[in-house]
């Protein structure tokens, strides 16, 4: 008669060490592609609705921007569309950014990131221009946003307008600061 050794319990352990141990190799690795695909996210070319700051403008109209969380102060320029055929926005008020990403040229029309009541500063300089206290020596402009093609409210408060065609389709109107508080 032929006797079987017992089994031991080292066996199984190892079974459970090795189920365990692939079961956190895959964790690892599902979170490691994760944030892969994050870092690929920060580093890739603007889509409309992101927001930028702008750090470097040339005179043909190339840059360089950061990418940031619309509610970010420094985030003054929204891309509203990008424009992969042409170099020219839906309107004349649009600041335009032109890039090269590997063959591709595109242009994005920015449109400022603001709401009613904020203030900025340096507004001459797309590379420059923030958003500050409306209390502070440096604010220059006040904003007011309107809701569909209004630039006769712009004309009413003495100030700059931008209309953006959108959508949604709004008036922003630079008020300097000082006048009509």
């Amino acid at each position: 008669m032929t006797t079987t050794p017992p089994k031991s319990g080292l066996g199984a352990i190892a079974v459970v060490g090795i189920v365990v141990a692939v079961l956190v190799a895959l964790g690892v690795g599902s979170l490691g592609a994760v944030g892969l695909v994050a870092l690929s996210r920060a580093g890739a070319a603007p889509v409309v609705g992101d927001c930028l700051h702008i750090t470097k403008e040339s005179s043909n109209g190339e840059g360089e921007f950061e990418k940031l969380s619309c509610l970010d102060s420094r985030a003054i320029f929204r891309v509203e569309t990008r424009e992969e055929r042409r170099s020219t926005c839906p309107g004349d008020d649009y600041t335009r950014l032109r890039f090269t990403d590997d063959s591709t040229r595109y242009t994005l029309c920015l449109t400022l990131n603001v709401e009613t009541g904020d203030c900025l500063t340096a507004i001459d300089d797309e590379t420059k221009i923030a958003k500050v206290g409306c209390r502070t020596s440096q604010a220059e402009a006040r904003v007011d946003v309107h809701s569909g093609d209004d630039l006769d409210a712009c004309d009413d408060l003495d100030g700059a307008g931008f209309l953006y065609e959108g959508p949604p389709e709004r008036t922003v109107c630079l008020t300097e600061v000082g006048e009509n508080i």
